[in-house]
């Protein structure tokens, strides 16, 4: 089957035209090549208002980053940041872990306030507490098995091999070495 393109007019085979539920028979009314062509030149048309939008959401202020850390850390975990102040001071302002401090988090806005990762289980979704970046990558690895974390106290537990890193062959000063 065919379609006529309303754009450049030629009848072309219908695998050339994108799918479109918006238009009648299922087809856009510009072919693949056109549609493509229109976008660029639509793209260089407004290239100035996309960068000037880029700029002012460059210079929102922290408070607006502020306001959607806290909007998100509702949404996600039905928690203010007044809870959250609450369970960092339960938990006497370390990582639940390790009781280390927290890491760096966000981006440039946000990151100025080093925070902590908040845990939660992934299956039940309730809150387990505030984690280091460090802690919740760990936990992230061990995809939150307990199995997997015993064996790896265990490992740690087990008695070393023969080999040490770090140990570095002596030459001969006399003799030169190969290069290993």
């Amino acid at each position: 089957m065919t379609k006529k393109c309303s754009d450049c007019n030629i009848t072309k085979n219908l695998n050339e035209f994108g799918n479109s539920s918006r238009h009648k028979g299922g087809k856009h009314v510009w072919c693949k090549e056109c549609a493509n062509r229109r976008c660029r030149e639509s793209y260089q048309k407004h290239i100035e208002k996309r960068r000037e939008r880029n700029r002012v959401t460059r210079k929102r202020t922290p408070e607006y980053f502020k306001r959607k850390r806290n909007t998100r850390m509702f949404l996600l975990y039905g928690m203010t940041e007044q809870d959250y102040d609450e369970m960092l001071i339960s938990q006497g302002g370390v990582c639940k872990i390790c009781k280390g401090t927290p890491t760096k988090v966000g981006n440039k806005h946000t990151s100025s306030k080093i925070r902590f990762s908040i845990d939660h289980n992934h299956k039940t979704g309730e809150v387990r507490g505030l984690i280091c970046g460090v802690c919740n990558v760990m936990l992230g690895h061990a995809k939150d098995s307990i199995e997997v974390l015993i064996s790896a106290i265990e490992y740690l537990k087990a008695e070393p091999t023969k080999f040490k890193c770090g140990r570095k062959k002596k030459y001969n000063k006399d003799k030169k070495s190969n290069g290993l």
